[in-house]
């Protein structure tokens, strides 16, 4: 996945245009915990793909979600019917409490919605692909 640092923190703000500073500023109140923001990155999504995330143990928001894992999957997908759970896929990504970081060891795992298949078949018998995929533990990134 393309990421882009932001380097300007305090340029950045919400969709209602709180400053980044106030919203840390409330989290740090809502948790009671000190909170400091070393950098943001930006991930965009390969042409044609859509990004889907998780994070594990779920916490956080409606808006935002926090865990002590997150992942991002890009997945390409024809505009067809059906059910595909993009978010369960997400969720399996962060369901991991090791990180193997080995990208072909996600299509080998047996899929949690269906034991019969690994994540690879499940994906391939929806005519989707699995563009890119990120995974990080809370603590473990530079």
């Amino acid at each position: 996945l393309n990421f882009e640092l932001f380097p300007d923190l305090g340029s950045l703000s919400d969709a209602e245009g709180r400053p980044l500073s106030e919203i840390v500023a409330m989290a740090v109140g809502k948790l009671g915990e000190n909170l400091s923001v070393r950098n943001i990155k930006a991930l965009y999504a390969p042409e044609g793909a859509t990004l889907y995330s998780a994070a594990h143990p779920r916490g956080g928001s409606d808006d935002v979600n926090m865990g002590k894992y997150v992942s991002v999957v890009a997945l390409r997908r024809p505009e067809t019917k059906g059910v595909f759970p993009t978010e369960k896929l997400a969720g399996q990504l962060c369901q991991t409490t090791n990180i193997d970081e080995d990208e072909t060891a996600l299509l080998r795992q047996t899929f949690m919605l269906n034991p019969s298949q690994t994540v690879y078949e499940y994906v391939r018998d929806h005519q989707a692909e699995i563009v890119d995929f990120f995974r990080s533990e809370l603590g473990g990134y530079e």
